[in-house]
C-alpha cells in the first residue's frame, strides 16, 4: 500500500496532466507519461479502442473532434494505492447542431514511479453517444 504522500503526488500528476493536456501543453505533460502508456476508450463509442504509447495517448483528443462544445468537469479526484479516479460530468453536442449530451464520466488513471501507465475511461451511456453520432 502506498503512503499518503504518494497518493497526493499521484493526484497532483493527474491534475497537471488534465489541466495541461486540454491546452495542448505537451511539453509539460510528456514527462509524466510512461512510454508504454495504454489508454482504453469504450469500444461502444465511435472513437473507442485501445491506444498505445505517447502517440496513442495524444490520438483521442483528435478523435473527439466530432464533439462540439465538449466540457468535462468539474473534476473530482480520489486516490487509492497507485490509482487516481477522476469523476466528472461530460456535456457537449455531437456535431454542430446535434442534441445536447450530458452524463457522468469517470476515468481510472494508473501510475508507477511518478508516471501514468494506463487510463481507462468509463462513460455512463455509450449507446446514447453512439446512437446520436449515427444520426
Amino acid at each position: 500500500m502506498t503512503d499518503v504522500a504518494t497518493r497526493e503526488k499521484n493526484v497532483e500528476i493527474v491534475q497537471t496532466m488534465a489541466a495541461n493536456g486540454r491546452l495542448g501543453r505537451w511539453d509539460i505533460v510528456r514527462p509524466l507519461v510512461s512510454d508504454d502508456i495504454v489508454l482504453e476508450i469504450p469500444k461502444g463509442l465511435p472513437y473507442g479502442r485501445t491506444f498505445h504509447g505517447w502517440e496513442g495517448y495524444r490520438a483521442p483528443p483528435a478523435a473527439l473532434g466530432f464533439w462540439s462544445d465538449l466540457k468535462i468537469g468539474p473534476l473530482e479526484f480520489a486516490a487509492s494505492d497507485d490509482k487516481v479516479v477522476v469523476i466528472a460530468q461530460l456535456t457537449g453536442r455531437i456535431g454542430k447542431e446535434g442534441p445536447p449530451v450530458s452524463q457522468p464520466y469517470a476515468a481510472v488513471w494508473e501510475l508507477k514511479d511518478g508516471k501514468v501507465t494506463k487510463i481507462t475511461a468509463f462513460y455512463y451511456d455509450t449507446k446514447e453517444i453512439a446512437d446520436l453520432a449515427a444520426q
